[in-house]
């Protein structure tokens, strides 16, 4: 009877470790860095595989990519970014959000939609800007902040600037 549990305990064990799925334990790292990088800060995955986020130039200098799910790599800066172009976001449909920082050192908006298009924003009544996030239908611009107010959370959507 003992040697029937133990049997019965090892087939057991044998099913579970069979049954681990083996993607689990498969993955692939894949480094990438835009052409010029000199350190790159990849900030949001969507769906399909698309990825965007910064690189350093050997400048210092910010600018924005987005890297296709193929591995194709596209970089971008917004209009008037002297300091700097940040996406922080890609939406399943391909778009994203960002901030990008101009001459004064004053942070604005940007949405780069999927066909590379760049329209730039203010959240109404703000001063600097950080734009955190995106949806299918909108743009979370995350934090907006006021001389005299403390930092206040926005959102804009298609019907409202874009």
């Amino acid at each position: 009877m003992r040697n029937v549990c133990s049997l019965l305990s090892l087939v057991f064990v044998a099913a579970l470790v069979i049954a681990v799925p083996l993607s689990a334990h498969s993955q692939t790292l894949t480094p990438f860095d835009p052409t010029g990088s000199t350190s790159t800060f990849p900030f949001s995955i969507n769906p399909a595989g698309a990825i965007t986020g910064f690189y350093s130039d050997a400048s210092f200098a910010n600018h924005g990519f987005l890297r296709d799910a193929d591995g194709t790599i596209t970089t971008f800066d917004a209009p008037g970014a002297a300091q700097g172009t940040f996406p922080q976001q890609i939406n399943p449909a391909g778009s994203i959000a960002g901030y990008y920082t101009d001459a004064s050192s004053v942070n604005h908006g940007f949405v780069r939609a999927a066909d590379g298009t760049i329209r730039t924003f203010e959240a109404p009544g703000a001063g600097p800007h950080t734009f955190q996030g995106t949806t299918a239908s909108s743009i979370n611009p995350g934090g907006r902040s006021q001389e005299t107010t403390p930092t206040r959370p926005s959102l804009l959507t298609a019907s409202s600037a874009l």
